[in-house]
């Protein structure tokens, strides 16, 4: 995995010349290390997972079940997922390693058996966009339920906020 060191842009000079202060020292092989430029992009706030968990509460509540149940349930219907092949003796372990994930089933792979895993992302590593589709998602779950969601517009609000 390659180290990266952040930092923010303090000042561009003539000729394309840009200042860079680091959040950490530089290390002594800097020669070996490439700059690359990207545009700085708002976090998304706390306030945001407490309206998803706000949601996925009611939810739970009117099912009689968890929250962790719920939570999974709206990941795997709303939520960032991708998919590993394990060797077949090692899928219980990794599913025991990660939060959230489930067996897809067998497959073969050059003439060897593995179990697809789909893993999930969990919803406090989404961007933006992925974290506005993953509550518009509850919200839809909520609506569909018949639950009352008082002030709708604030979720809304939000939506349209954290939305790239």
């Amino acid at each position: 995995m390659k180290k990266q060191i952040s930092g923010k842009i303090v000042e561009v000079k003539e000729n394309n010349i840009v200042v860079v202060e680091l959040n950490e020292n530089m290390p002594d092989d800097y020669e070996n290390y490439e700059v690359k430029i990207q545009k700085k992009s708002k976090k998304r706030g706390l306030d945001a997972n407490a309206l998803s968990w706000t949601l996925i509460d009611r939810i739970a509540q009117a099912l009689h079940t968890s929250r962790d149940e719920i939570y999974d349930l709206m990941l795997s219907r709303y939520g960032v997922a991708t998919y590993i092949v394990v060797k077949p003796n090692e899928a219980d372990r990794i599913l025991e390693l990660i939060e959230h994930g489930k067996k897809l089933g067998e497959v073969v792979i050059n003439n060897q058996i593995g179990i697809q895993l789909q893993i999930f992302i969990g919803s406090s590593h989404y961007n933006r966009s992925e974290f506005s589709t993953y509550l518009q998602g509850i919200i839809s779950e909520c609506e569909n339920m018949g639950l009352v969601i008082e002030n709708k517009d604030v979720f809304f609000d939000a939506i349209a906020h954290w939305s790239i």
